[in-house]
């Protein structure tokens, strides 16, 4: 349930056509659902924009004062005395009716303000990622290209050596001394 829902649903515990005593059950609705509503307010994060920290004081003004009118129409039900009674009781309910619909549009328009900048911010996350994208494959590319020149000349770098190395070896063996040398080591 809402925070607006449940200011809607613990204002509605009375019946002032009836002007009988409000049950215990409805007060004891009414104050577990408006701490339930206290908590709410006063563990709420700080906003960061400075209309959304105006929407929500003028909530929570607004919200103290329907518990103010639900406490005292909750706590001034007596039994019918010729209709003046089920006059100022629907005269506070008015009252909390004013109060309750302030308090709910109040944060409605949070959720709105909330919506309108997380929209924007994914917006403009996702133009970040559009013009990421090309840096990020032109990288791959700088980065896939270093890796083959490096290979090539490490490839390089190494083969040439064993190339001259091998050729230089295959000269010594044509040579006469290495015949001469293995004949003797043969005898």
């Amino acid at each position: 349930m809402t925070n607006a829902q449940t200011i809607e649903v613990s204002t509605r515990q009375i019946d002032y056509a009836q002007c009988r005593p409000a049950p215990r059950l409805a007060r004891d609705r009414f104050m577990h659902l408006s701490h339930e509503i206290d908590n709410t307010f006063a563990n709420a994060l700080p906003f960061e924009l400075p209309q959304e920290n105006a929407l929500f004081l003028s909530a929570q003004n607004e919200w103290q004062q329907a518990q103010k009118l639900s406490k005292a129409i909750l706590a001034h039900f007596h039994p019918p005395d010729g209709g003046s009674a089920a006059q100022k009781i629907k005269h506070l309910d008015d009252q909390l009716d004013n109060h309750t619909g302030r308090a709910v549009e109040s944060i409605n328009q949070i959720y709105y303000v909330a919506h309108r900048e997380i929209t924007e911010d994914l917006a403009r996350a996702n133009a970040v990622k559009r013009q990421q994208l090309p840096a990020d494959c032109c990288s791959f590319r700088v980065g896939a290209g270093n890796v083959l020149i490096t290979s090539i000349v490490l490839t390089r770098s190494i083969l040439l050596p064993l190339h001259v190395l091998n050729r230089g070896v295959g000269r010594f063996c044509q040579s006469p001394y290495v015949h001469g040398r293995s004949s003797q080591i043969a005898e």
